[in-house]
């Protein structure tokens, strides 16, 4: 994919250049989910999960994770071999026990240069019965 821009110069030949710019994107790492989504009503068992496997190219280790607020969810990670990867379990739990919606953000750190910290988003959602 190509992407032009024009550019301003102070050439007064040429004061708009085009410039093409063009790469490609590789992804550090492949979530089975982009965020995290909490709902159901008060007292229910609440819960959901995502995984994350890092590329072979950019292989890192997440070393701890913690949610922003933390009020109203918790955080649980776990590492699973496999092979010469690693598959990491992030689960989620609600903790809010009145009705109401909130927003969340699990910050994971890695050892990568290239990304220090994974950030995910947590949406809870509890309803009345």
């Amino acid at each position: 994919m190509h992407k032009t821009v024009v550019v301003e110069t102070n050439d007064p030949l040429y004061p708009n250049k085009p410039l093409t710019i063009s790469g490609f994107v590789e992804t550090l790492y492949r979530s089975s989910k982009r965020q995290i989504v909490l709902q159901g009503s008060p007292g229910a068992a609440i819960t959901d999960a995502l995984t994350i496997t890092p590329a072979e190219k950019f292989p890192f280790k997440i070393v701890d994770g913690w949610l922003q607020d933390g009020r109203f969810a918790s955080l649980e990670w776990h590492a699973k071999p496999n092979g010469d990867n690693t598959i990491y379990r992030i689960k989620v739990g609600n903790l809010k026990e009145s009705p109401g919606r909130y927003i969340d953000t699990i910050h994971l750190k890695t050892d990568s240069t290239i990304q220090p910290v994974i950030k995910i988003r947590v949406l809870g959602q509890i309803r009345r019965k």
